[in-house]
C-alpha cells in the first residue's frame, strides 16, 4: 500500500513527464526511462529537473571560469526545467547571414538573460529532452565564458552528430553565423 503523500509525489512526476510529452519537449525513450528510474527508486521524486546556475559547470580541461568575464544579466539561481521558459536567439545580422565577431556578439548579449553552461549540462544528462530543431546548429550557452591560460575567451556550445548530442567550445574570436544561436531565458 503507498503513502498517500508517495503517490501524490508520483502522480507529480506523472503528469510532468506526461506535459513535456505532450509539448514535444521529451521523447518517448526518455520517458519511459524516467518512468523506469521513479519505479526503481521506490516514488522517490528528486529534484533532478532543477539547475542550479550558481553551482560551477563542467570545465573542460585546460579551462577555467572567471567571474569578471561573465555576462552580467546572466541566468542565475535555481530554476526548475520548463521547455517553455528559454528560447534560441540569433542577432539581427545573424538573421541576415551576416556572421559575426565572437567578442561583438556578446556585447549585444550583455542586456539579455542568457543560459549557463549547467543547462547544457543538464542536457547532455537528458537528452530526450532537447528539442529537435536544435539539430542542424550549434547551440551556444553565453551564460558560462571560459578562458585558458592566455586569457583567450571561449562559450560551450551544444551540437548533434547524427547519432547523439554532444558539447564543444567556441572562441570568442571567430565568427558567429546563423547557425549559431543563442539560449535566453523566457520568464514569465
Amino acid at each position: 500500500m503507498m503513502a498517500k503523500e508517495d503517490l501524490g509525489q508520483f502522480t507529480r512526476k506523472v503528469d510532468e513527464i506526461k506535459r513535456l510529452l505532450g509539448e514535444g519537449s521529451a521523447t518517448i525513450k526518455w520517458a519511459l526511462s524516467e518512468f523506469q528510474r521513479v519505479i526503481e527508486e521506490g516514488y522517490q521524486v528528486t529534484s533532478d529537473m532543477v539547475i542550479d546556475f550558481d553551482a560551477p559547470p563542467m570545465i573542460p580541461t585546460g579551462l577555467k571560469i572567471r567571474k569578471s568575464d561573465q555576462i552580467r544579466s546572466r541566468m542565475r539561481g535555481k530554476w526548475t526545467f520548463n521547455a517553455e521558459e528559454f528560447a534560441v536567439y540569433l542577432s539581427r545580422g545573424q538573421k541576415k547571414d551576416k556572421p559575426i565577431k565572437g567578442c561583438d556578439l556578446r556585447a549585444k548579449l550583455d542586456d539579455k538573460m542568457v543560459m549557463g553552461a549547467q543547462l547544457l549540462d543538464f542536457f547532455l544528462k537528458n537528452q530526450g529532452l532537447i528539442h529537435n530543431g536544435w539539430k542542424g546548429v550549434l547551440v551556444f550557452f553565453w551564460g558560462t565564458i571560459y578562458s585558458d591560460s592566455r586569457g583567450r575567451l571561449c562559450v560551450r556550445y551544444l551540437y548533434w552528430d547524427g547519432e547523439a548530442w554532444y558539447s564543444s567550445y567556441h572562441w570568442l574570436g571567430r565568427s558567429f553565423d546563423g547557425t549559431h544561436p543563442a539560449v535566453l531565458a523566457i520568464l514569465p
